[in-house]
């Protein structure tokens, strides 16, 4: 089942999906509780190549987390460094609006983990 809402993300019954300029994100596990970390499991593509992407549980507050997902795109997508951490600011931003849109919703609207 798919569906659009306000959000800036097309949403499957079992994730959200986000495209930005380079990168297109799968997103599971987002949760409205726990607002000091953002722990989704994510899943990295780019548009021209989605048959070659990354997947991983990480808390995109963590530092470590994120820059370690950056050098893997780097290396696995061939994705600048700096292209990547620009697209995860934004991602996060949106998901920080999109946790608190669910957590006003109810949990009927949590993205259940993969």
């Amino acid at each position: 089942m798919t569906y659009q809402s306000s959000s800036p993300f097309t949403r499957k019954s079992d994730s959200l999906h986000y495209t930005c300029t380079k990168l297109t994100f799968r997103i599971t596990g987002l949760k409205p509780h726990n607002l000091d970390r953002l722990k989704i499991t994510l899943k990295v593509s780019t548009e021209d190549k989605t048959d070659i992407f990354l997947i991983d549980s990480l808390n995109l507050y963590n530092s470590r987390s994120r820059e370690s997902f950056i050098v893997s795109c780097q290396k696995n997508l061939k994705i600048k460094p700096s292209t990547t951490a620009a697209e995860f600011a934004e991602l996060i931003k949106i998901l920080e609006k999109e946790r608190i849109a669910v957590r006003e919703r109810g949990t009927q609207g949590t993205i259940p983990p993969m």
